[in-house]
C-alpha cells in the first residue's frame, strides 16, 4: 500500500523584504485541485490590504477559505501575540500540543482591549486612513526614485532600497537612523549574499511633516554614503 502524506502550502500574503503579495487565490485554487492544505501568513496583510481592511482573504476574494490562516497582532494592529484560525480540529490539537502555546503566558486583558480598539477603527476609519497611507507611501517611493536609490517594485505600504553588500546596507539604514528616518535593514542570512535591502514602511499615523522631512534626507544622504 502506498503511505499518503499530507501537503502543506506554506506562505505569506505579503513578502515583507520586498512588499510583494502573493498570489493567493491562485495557490488555493491549485491547492483544492491537488488535495494539499494552503497554509498563510497575513501578518503583513491584515489591517492593510483589501477594501476594508480584512487582509488577503478580502483582498483576493477568497470565500469559505479552508485553509489555515495565521497573522501577528503587532504590525497594522499595533498590539502583541498572534493568532491561528481554521478547523476545530485543528485548533484542539494546538491547544494540547503546541509547546509554544502551552508554556507561554496568556495575553493579558488589556492587550485583548487594545486589539479590539484597533480593529473598531479599522471598521471605522480604514477608508480615510487607508488613502493617507497609499499617498505617503506614493511620495516615499517618488523620492527614493528620484534620489536615485533603487527601490522593489511593491504594490503594498512597504517601500524598499536595494543596496546590495551587506556594509553598505547597514551604512544606509545608519544614516537614515541618525536623521530620525527609522528603517529595517536586511543583510545575509536574511537575505542572499550581496543581496541587502532596506525596508520603509509609509504609516497612516505618521504627520505630513514627518514625510516631507524624509524626503529631503533622501535627497542628500546618497550622495554622503
Amino acid at each position: 500500500s502506498i503511505n499518503k502524506k499530507q501537503v502543506f502550502v506554506v506562505t505569506e500574503s505579503v513578502f515583507s523584504t520586498e512588499g510583494a503579495i502573493a498570489p493567493f487565490k491562485q495557490i488555493v485554487d491549485l491547492c483544492e485541485k491537488y488535495h494539499a492544505i494552503p497554509v498563510i501568513d497575513d501578518s503583513h496583510g491584515i489591517g492593510v490590504l483589501g477594501n476594508h481592511g480584512k487582509g488577503i482573504l478580502e483582498h483576493e476574494g477568497i470565500k469559505n477559505f479552508q485553509g489555515i490562516y495565521t497573522a501577528s497582532l503587532g504590525k497594522a494592529l499595533a498590539n502583541m501575540g498572534g493568532v491561528v484560525g481554521g478547523p476545530k480540529i485543528l485548533i484542539d490539537y494546538l491547544k494540547y500540543y503546541s509547546s509554544h502555546l502551552v508554556y507561554s503566558t496568556s495575553i493579558p486583558p488589556s492587550v485583548f482591549g487594545g486589539i479590539d480598539k484597533v480593529l473598531d477603527i479599522i471598521k471605522d476609519e480604514f477608508s480615510a486612513r487607508s488613502k493617507k497611507m497609499w499617498k505617503y507611501k506614493h511620495r516615499i517611493s517618488e523620492a527614493l526614485r528620484k534620489s536615485g536609490f533603487q527601490i522593489t517594485e511593491s504594490t503594498t505600504p512597504i517601500s524598499s532600497i536595494v543596496v546590495g553588500p551587506s556594509l553598505e546596507t547597514i551604512l544606509i539604514s545608519k544614516k537614515l537612523y541618525e536623521n530620525r528616518i527609522l528603517s529595517t535593514p536586511f543583510v545575509y542570512p536574511s537575505v542572499p549574499p550581496h543581496g541587502g535591502k532596506i525596508r520603509l514602511i509609509a504609516g497612516a499615523n505618521l504627520k505630513e511633516e514627518s514625510i516631507d522631512h524624509a524626503v529631503q534626507i533622501f535627497e542628500t544622504i546618497q550622495i554622503k554614503v
